[in-house]
C-alpha cells in the first residue's frame, strides 16, 4: 500500500480565498502520522486564466469528443496557448507558496522523493477540480505521487469489492463516433490480458442497461464516444448511439447494480467528463478515471493506450495515470495542456488499485488448497466386507490412485506446482495444495469425478 496523502480544501473561493485548509500524511499501514491546518488566499485571476485557456483550447479546429460546434473559429495561435498554460502554471504554483500554506508546503516537501504516494484532494469546488494540480512544483519534483479527487464525505463501500468471479470483467461502450474515430479505443481493450472483454458498438440504451443487470457482473466500465455537461442542469450526459443519449441519473439504478455486483473501476474516455466522474463517484464507484474538458481525438487515443498498457503491467492505478500523463507532453507542441486533461476520482478510505486485484488475476501462479473427489473406489467390493475391511480396502486404492496421479503429473512436468498432497482419510476424498492450473489438469485425469476449492483455503493439516 503506498503513502497516503490528503488536502482537504473546505468552504470558501477564488475571491474571498479558502480558510480551512487540512492536511494530513497517512504511512502505508494507514497510520496518521501528520496532520496540520492552514488556509489559501484569494486570488481571482487564476480561474479566469484557466476559462482563458479553456474556451481557447476549445477553439482548435481538431476532433473533439464533444458533439461538433457550428461556426468555430480560432482566436489564438498555439504558441499563444502555450503562454497563456505557462502563465496559469505560475500563477498558480505562486498561490501555493503563500505564507498562510507554507507550514504544508514545508512539510510536503520533506518526503522522501523515492517514496510512491497518492494525493487526494478532497473538495467540492469544481473550480479547483478543474485546475492543473499536476503542474504544481510539488509534482514535478516527486515523480512517484500522483493526484486524484474526492469529495469530503464518503463512506468505506459496503460490498465485497473482490468478488467470487474467476475471471475479471470488462463491459466497453463504443458510443455515438460521428467526427471521431474510436478503432484506436478498440484496439488498445484488446491487446488487455486475462480479463473476459464485452464490446458493445452503439448500442441501444435497453442494450446497455441490460449489461449492467447483468447477474455475473462487471469489474471495469469503459465508455469512449461524445460526451457532454447539459448547460441546464449541470448533468453530465453520454451520447450511446447516434439517436440516444443518457444523463448519468438515467442511469443511476443500473450503474448501482454494476456496483453491488463488484464494479470497481469506470474509465469514461469522452469529453467534458469532470461532472460525470464526480456523479459516477457520487454512486460509489470506488475508482472514476474521466476527462476533465473537452478532449482532442488523438489525445484520448494516446492516453488510453498507456494507461492501460502501464496498468496491466502492474502499475498501482494512480501511478499509471500518472505514466500515460507523462507520455502526453510529448504530444502538447500541437495539443497545450493536454497532459492536464485526465483525472481521476478515488474513494480515499481504499487501497490503490492494480490490475492483480482483478478476479483470476495472478492465480495460476497462488497456490491454494483444493479437493479432489474420486468415482466410487469401492463399488466393485463384496458386501459382506465389514465396516473396517470397508475402510481399509478404500484406503489402499485412493493411496494407489494417489501414487498414480502423483506419477501423472510428473511426467506432465507440474509436480512443481504441488506443494503437499494430503494422505487419504476420508473415502473417496484426496486433500492436495496446488495452483489453479494443476487443479484443472487434474479434472481431466481417469477416475476423478470433480474437483473443488477447500471452503476457505486453509493451510493443510498434514
Amino acid at each position: 500500500m503506498s503513502k497516503l496523502i490528503v488536502l482537504g480544501i473546505g468552504n470558501g473561493d477564488f475571491e474571498q480565498g479558502f480558510q480551512s485548509v487540512t492536511f494530513q500524511i497517512l504511512d502505508e499501514g494507514g497510520v496518521l502520522t501528520t496532520q496540520l491546518r492552514g488556509s489559501l488566499p484569494a486570488a481571482p485571476e487564476i480561474p479566469r486564466l484557466y476559462t482563458q485557456w479553456q474556451s481557447e483550447c476549445n477553439m482548435i479546429e481538431t476532433r473533439f469528443r464533444l458533439m461538433p460546434k457550428t461556426n468555430v473559429t480560432q482566436h489564438l495561435s498555439e504558441s499563444d496557448l502555450e503562454d497563456v498554460v505557462n502563465t496559469l502554471a505560475a500563477r498558480f504554483n505562486q498561490w501555493l507558496r503563500a505564507e498562510t500554506f507554507l507550514s504544508i508546503r514545508n512539510k510536503l516537501f520533506k518526503i522522501n522523493p523515492s517514496e510512491e504516494a497518492l494525493f487526494i484532494i478532497e473538495t467540492e469546488e469544481e473550480k479547483l477540480q478543474r485546475l492543473p494540480w499536476h503542474l504544481w512544483e510539488f509534482f514535478e519534483r516527486y515523480p512517484k505521487v500522483e493526484i486524484a479527487f474526492s469529495a469530503p464525505q464518503f463512506d468505506r463501500p459496503s460490498t465485497n469489492l473482490f468478488s467470487s468471479r474467476t475471471q475479471g470483467r470488462l463491459l466497453a461502450i463504443l458510443g455515438d463516433s460521428k467526427g471521431i474515430d474510436l478503432e484506436e479505443d478498440r484496439i488498445a481493450l484488446e491487446k488487455l490480458p486475462d480479463i473476459e472483454i464485452v464490446m458493445l458498438v452503439e448500442p441501444t440504451s435497453e442494450e446497455f442497461s441490460k449489461q449492467l443487470w447483468d447477474y455475473r457482473g462487471w469489474d471495469i466500465l469503459f465508455f469512449a464516444g461524445h460526451s457532454v455537461t447539459e448547460t441546464s442542469n449541470q448533468q453530465g450526459k453520454i451520447f450511446i448511439n447516434p439517436e440516444e443519449s443518457r444523463t448519468i441519473s438515467q442511469l443511476k439504478h443500473s450503474l448501482q447494480k454494476a456496483v453491488s455486483s463488484g464494479l470497481k473501476l469506470a474509465i469514461f474516455n469522452s469529453c467534458d467528463g469532470l461532472k460525470i466522474a464526480k456523479e459516477l463517484a457520487e454512486l460509489h464507484i470506488p475508482y472514476v478515471i474521466a476527462m476533465r474538458e473537452p478532449v482532442p481525438d488523438i489525445v484520448a487515443q494516446v492516453f488510453l493506450k498507456y494507461f492501460l498498457s502501464a496498468f496491466s503491467q502492474g502499475h498501482p492505478l494512480h501511478l499509471a495515470v500518472r505514466e500515460a500523463r507523462k507520455k502526453l507532453q510529448s504530444i502538447e507542441a500541437d495539443f497545450p495542456g493536454a497532459s492536464g486533461l485526465p483525472v481521476l476520482f478515488q474513494n480515499p478510505s481504499l487501497s490503490p488499485f492494480t490490475w492483480q486485484d482483478l478476479p483470476g488475476i495472478g492465480v495460476e501462479s497462488k497456490m491454494f488448497n483444493w479437493v479432489v473427489m474420486l468415482t466410487d473406489t469401492q463399488e466393485d467390493l463384496p458386501e459382506t466386507m465389514g465396516r473396517r475391511a470397508l475402510y481399509q480396502a478404500g484406503k489402499e486404492r485412493t493411496t494407489e490412485f494417489q501414487r498414480g496421479l502423483e506419477n501423472w503429473l510428473r511426467k506432465k512436468g507440474a509436480m512443481s506446482e504441488v506443494k503437499a498432497i494430503a494422505p487419504p482419510t476420508t473415502f473417496p476424498v484426496i486433500m492436495l495444495k496446488c495452483t489453479h492450473k494443476v487443479a484443472r489438469l487434474i479434472e481431466s485425469y481417469p477416475g476423478v469425478d470433480f474437483v473443488l476449492p477447500d471452503g476457505e483455503n486453509t493451510e493443510l493439516i498434514l
